[in-house]
């Protein structure tokens, strides 16, 4: 693995560079469907006080295990993007994911946050296989510059084919240019998750992306988790147990960040990590690499200095 890879701050966070170097960056999802917080998703009505104790708990959860933090604000429509990024920015000082199923709704989230002078912690979720001209000529003008590129549809399932989504093929672009063409600066890369079972591949992926790109790289198991605790019927703390195994799993190949799901999911979600993100930077100092903040899992969990 080469000596170095890209180390961006976004908002405050820092993410990427080798295994070991930075703790990996945690995401939690508030106001995606079913969020109980929600009243309205179509004009963005929630439960405040309850919407401040999740990112509360998260803030405090992110301190105590050392592992960084950006929140993904899921919307449906603008009307309901706009609110929920007012409340997050004046509520919280962590960077934050513009997320929907909607390209319309995720452009208008991101013009708004670049008019609210909000650019430095706006990240666009995502571009992905199914972008349009549209799509990447509003991000362009807006001006947003940090965003995630998503590599991965059903017909490009294993590790290599994930890659060749980045570079592009004959005459099909490659998502690393359309991102250029966007304006995004600040590219992180997440290489998608089919399934549980899978999440192996994904790994695989993970470290195959950042070898030959060296930018920031990681994944989203939360989708696929909740789907199969559904299937299985899984109650806690089977479901805990099981989610912690496959969150640490990308952490080994040297992932830097997790959507670990809901931000309710941050009392079992952190300490996971931490302890993956701490054996990981431990048995990097065979490398002669050592951990470059203090506030590291490593340091913060076990007194490793």
């Amino acid at each position: 693995m080469p000596d170095q890879k890209v180390v961006y701050d976004l908002g405050g966070v820092t993410i990427g560079g080798l295994p070991g170097e930075y703790a990996p960056v945690m995401i939690g999802s508030i106001f995606y469907s079913g969020d109980p917080c929600l009243s309205n998703p179509i004009t963005g009505e929630f439960d405040a006080d309850h919407a401040l104790r999740l990112l509360e708990t998260d803030r405090l959860m992110s301190e105590k295990h050392g592992l960084p933090r950006i929140i993904d604000i899921i919307g449906e429509t603008g009307e309901a993007m706009r609110a929920y990024i007012d409340f997050v920015a004046k509520a919280d000082d962590a960077p934050f994911l513009i997320d929907s199923m909607r390209p319309e709704v995720r452009m208008a989230g991101a013009a708004y946050a670049m008019d609210r002078g909000l650019g430095e912690r706006a990240i666009y979720n995502s571009i992905d296989v199914h972008w349009s001209e549209n799509e990447i000529e509003g991000l362009s003008k807006c001006g947003i510059k940090a965003g995630v590129i998503l590599a991965f549809d059903a017909a490009h399932i294993k590790p290599d084919a994930r890659m060749e989504l980045l570079r592009g093929s004959g005459d099909i672009p490659g998502l690393l240019e359309v991102a250029q063409r966007a304006g995004l600066e600040k590219v992180l890369i997440d290489p998608g998750v089919l399934d549980l079972v899978s999440m192996g591949w994904t790994s695989r992926a993970i470290a195959m992306i950042k070898e030959e790109t060296g930018l920031p790289c990681g994944c989203a198991p939360s989708n696929a988790l909740y789907s199969w605790r559904k299937k299985a019927r899984l109650e806690t703390p089977v479901f805990e147990a099981a989610g912690a195994a496959i969150l640490c799993r990308p952490v080994y190949a040297g992932a830097d960040f997790l959507f670990y799901g809901p931000l309710s999911n941050a009392s079992w979600a952190y300490p996971a990590v931490g302890v993956a993100a701490s054996l990981v930077a431990y048995e990097a100092r065979l490398q002669r690499r050592r951990p470059k903040k203090d506030s590291h899992p490593l340091y913060r969990l076990f007194g490793q200095g």
